[in-house]
């Protein structure tokens, strides 16, 4: 059984929250990090409406007028605000599906197909090869082989970054606000069934906060205590919808 450790789930920006991915990434391709890196998994949420795209597409203006940042994963166009995000970063080793790319889409979707059922009670199903898809820039409105669906629509898709031997794999589920923690913890315990893994609570610290939101452009302006936030994610509620950043241990 592997370790895996899991983030407190954040409500934030997106912009900070790709940030904070792209920091987990990239510290799991220092030098000798493979010797001490542990798999980090989390569940966050886009404190306000955002729209995210793929790190080769261009950051055209949203025909919406919400605010548009750049994932360092791929894919096309996807509106956040209403839904749930999982990530994770995690050397190949750490199952042997992530070795492969359309293998390892499979497997996690396949964790996602088992818990969204679960909880939603219906029936959730693969988009397959053999459909008819037409490609377009909008994620969700046009699906690809592998991605979830209830029916029809779409449910849930995700991109990955790869890079010496570590994937960074970005999710966005489609559920009711209602669901959403049931679902994370579906989600846990069904990875945990399939992977054989255990999650391992971890805490944030002032640093990786500080270094997401120099990144990302959030939270400027100068606090007095710079560890305020991150003291605050054990003790808040269900995150708010506000463009602060805000959190709660899961």
């Amino acid at each position: 059984m592997k370790t895996w450790l899991e983030y407190p789930v954040v409500s934030a920006p997106m912009s900070f929250q790709m940030a904070f991915d792209e920091l987990i990434f990239r510290r799991a391709l220092e030098p000798r990090a493979a010797e001490v890196f542990l798999p980090v998994a989390r569940f966050y949420f886009s404190s306000e409406p955002w729209e995210t795209v793929g790190y080769s597409q261009r950051i055209d203006p949203c025909p919406a007028g919400l605010p548009v940042c750049r994932r360092l994963t791929g894919g096309g166009r996807v509106r956040h605000g209403d839904d749930l995000i999982f990530s994770f970063v995690a050397p190949h080793s750490a199952y042997s599906a992530l070795r492969h790319v359309a293998a390892s889409y499979v497997a996690v979707h396949e964790v996602l197909q088992e818990a969204i059922g679960r909880v939603t009670r219906k029936n959730v199903r693969f988009f397959r090869c053999s459909e008819n898809l037409p490609k377009g820039p909008d994620c969700f409105r046009y699906p690809i082989a592998t991605d979830l669906a209830v029916g029809n629509r779409k449910v849930a898709g995700g991109a990955q970054k790869r890079s010496c031997g570590v994937v960074l794999h970005q999710e966005s589920i489609h559920c009711a606000p209602a669901d959403a923690w049931a679902l994370m913890a579906e989600i846990r315990k069904t990875f945990e069934a399939r992977w054989d893994i255990r999650w391992q609570p971890a805490l944030l610290d002032a640093s990786i906060i500080a270094e997401a939101e120099a990144l990302s452009g959030f939270g400027r302006e100068k606090r007095e205590n710079p560890l305020q936030d991150s003291e605050q994610f054990a003790a808040m509620p269900m995150p708010e919808r506000s463009g602060r950043l805000a959190g709660v241990r899961s």
